[in-house]
């Protein structure tokens, strides 16, 4: 991936703060054990981001996929415009096709927000340097279009660089 980031299966060793729910991923990265924790209400993490993984891994599109860890210096980030900030896409992996993509998960509550148009901006920007090999989309758990969360995701997987 651009930005110098190397995916490495040792990207998050040493951490504890794992999702241990019985949920198991097929084409996590790191494995089953190593995911690192959603950030929703339940015991293990699980909410809506979780569900979106689920979605994701079982997408037969995709060839693999990292939850992104938010804040950490070995994570794929984004510089937020005008600020010393970084945004830390949730998802990052592979498509079967050989594509790169990011996706941002927003619920219901932050989907129109400033902070939310702003990291869409920059993941675009970020598609844009190559859109015949990387895909950013921002997933939705209340679409405006109405799409569903595993639509959207459907979506952006299709042969285009941004949804």
């Amino acid at each position: 991936m651009p930005g110098g980031f190397v995916l490495d299966e040792n990207i998050y060793a040493g951490n504890a703060d794992v999702y241990n729910g019985s949920w198991r991923f097929k084409k996590h990265y790191l494995g089953t054990y190593a995911i690192p924790k959603f950030d929703g209400k339940k015991p293990f993490g699980e909410g809506e981001e979780f569900e979106c993984a689920k979605l994701i891994d079982s997408s037969a599109k995709v060839l693999y996929w990292l939850r992104n860890k938010d804040s950490d210096s070995a994570s794929f980030r984004l510089p937020m415009g005008g600020r010393t900030e970084w945004f830390y896409p949730d998802f990052i992996g592979e498509l079967v096709d050989g594509r790169l993509f990011v996706l941002e998960y927003k619920g219901e509550l932050t989907g129109q927000s400033a902070d939310t148009i702003e990291k869409k901006a920059i993941g675009k920007l970020w598609a844009a340097q190559d859109s015949s090999r990387y895909v950013y989309a921002t997933i939705y758990g209340s679409a405006p279009s109405g799409l569903t969360v595993a639509q959207q995701i459907e979506e952006a997987f299709k042969n285009r660089g941004e949804m």
